[in-house]
Order: structure tokens, then C-alpha cells, then sequence
């Protein structure tokens, strides 16, 4: 997950695994955030560990927020086929009319741009913060194997739904990080998670930590 606070408004990119694990609490008492400082929450795509921080029970986590995701995201977890138990729908619930839907391409909060990354999942997501001159795209589950997949971006994971174009907007983006020179984060890249990516061998890349 992500937080950000940007022209005056909290956002949270994801919202972790909740209380099967992760960070997201006590990063927010070490933050001093209330979950109702919360305006917006964009979801990358719906996996477990994703969304489960978003529900205490059949509670919203975060009361004040809307919780917005592709339209193609939602209706492939709210498919009728679906268990109504299921977690999506648990979340969907549990948000109500604040659970909404977001358009590819458009400022979905001040400074915040909702960026295509399909494959992965249907609807995969990433958000693009800008600020000036400056860029940051908070890519969701764009790699899963970070040494692996910035050198083959044609490598895809066992959990990527769809192989092929996952491989294809996994490329589209490091390209583009790689020929504006801006930083990219990934769910799955180790700590802290945050780089940027240069060209290297065998029309590959390479991650370059922060750190």
C-alpha cells in the first residue's frame, strides 16, 4: 500500500492484507493518520492482499472514503457467479454507494492519474502522482519478480491472468519510466520499494533502488 498526501487530500493506494498481516496500522499510528483523515482509496485490483485492510468484519476501515477501482476490475470480482461471501463482495458491501468506478486515463484526485496496466489482472490499475516536473507511478503488481522481470519483461507470473498482455503493459511501462527518467514503486519490490529504471542488455532493464 501507499499513502499519499497531496494538495490537501489523504489517499491510500491499496490497503494491504489488514489483520492477516502487514504494516498498514502501524504506519498510520506512526503517521499520526486517522483512518477518517481517509478521502480516497484507488485500488491497483482486487487480490486479497490488496483489499483486505479495507473491511473490520462487514465495517468499512476507512468510513469517510471512497474506494474507487476500474470498472473492469469490479465487474470480473462482482461477477453474480461469484460467492456473495467472497472478500470483493464483502468490500463492495461494506462500502456501499462509495465503492465506485474510475475511467483509464483521467485525474481521479487532485495530482493523481489513473494509469492502464491490464493483465495481471482484468482491470489492473496504476496511479500516477505528479507533482512539477516530478512523476511517480505507483504500478500495483507490475512485477512480482523483480531481478527476473525487469531484465525479461516477457516473463510473466503464474498468478498474472493473462500472460501476454501483462507482459506487453509491463513493457509499455518500464519503456516509458526508462526514456522520462520517471521513478516507478511496485507492491512487490523489496523495500523500499521505490526506483528507477534504466535501459540494460538484451532489450531488458534494470531496477535502480532509491536507496
Amino acid at each position: 500500500f501507499w499513502i499519499v498526501h497531496y494538495r490537501g487530500h489523504w489517499t491510500l493506494v491499496d490497503a494491504g492484507q489488514g489483520k492477516q498481516g502487514g504494516n498498514l496500522e502501524p504506519t498510520f499510528q506512526t503517521l499520526s493518520i486517522k483512518h477518517e483523515d481517509i478521502t480516497t482509496v484507488l485500488l491497483t485490483h482486487m487480490h486479497p492482499d490488496h483489499i483486505a485492510g479495507l473491511i473490520d468484519g462487514d465495517k468499512p476501515v476507512f468510513p469517510k472514503a471512497k474506494v474507487l477501482l476500474s470498472e473492469k476490475e469490479r465487474d470480473f470480482w462482482l461477477d453474480p457467479s461469484r460467492p456473495a461471501t467472497s472478500l470483493p463482495h464483502k468490500v463492495a458491501n461494506a462500502y456501499g454507494a462509495n465503492f465506485q468506478t474510475l475511467k483509464y486515463d483521467t485525474e481521479v484526485v487532485p495530482g493523481i492519474f489513473s494509469v492502464e496496466l491490464e493483465g495481471h489482472t482484468a482491470g489492473h490499475t496504476a496511479f500516477e502522482v505528479v507533482s512539477g516536473p516530478n512523476h511517480l507511478v505507483l504500478a500495483g503488481d507490475f512485477v512480482t519478480a523483480t531481478d527476473v522481470q525487469f531484465a525479461y519483461p516477457e516473463e510473466s507470473a503464474t498468478l498474472d491472468d493473462n500472460k501476454e498482455k501483462s507482459a506487453v503493459a509491463r513493457r509499455r511501462l518500464m519503456d516509458r519510466a526508462a526514456k522520462e527518467k520517471i521513478a516507478v514503486a511496485g507492491t512487490h519490490i523489496i523495500f523500499p520499494g521505490v526506483g528507477y529504471v534504466k535501459p540494460a542488455a538484451d532489450d531488458g532493464f534494470a531496477f535502480v533502488s532509491i536507496k
